[in-house]
């Protein structure tokens, strides 16, 4: 969630800089798209640990 309003900020801010509306959402959309790839691949990573790890009972 805090992701989406990050970026929906970014959109607005390069509007009132007077990009054009494509571009504003374009540039912000591949501006956060890094960030939150990297948190979905350090979630997988350790869940991935979990999974291989021996059941304790």
């Amino acid at each position: 969630m805090l992701d989406e309003m990050v970026m929906v900020e970014v959109i607005n801010h390069r509007l009132r800089d007077g990009e054009a509306l494509e571009t504003a959402i374009f540039v912000g959309a591949v501006s956060r798209l890094r960030p939150v790839l990297i948190t979905a691949l350090t979630f997988m990573l350790g869940l991935i640990s979990m999974l291989l790890a021996p059941a304790v009972i």
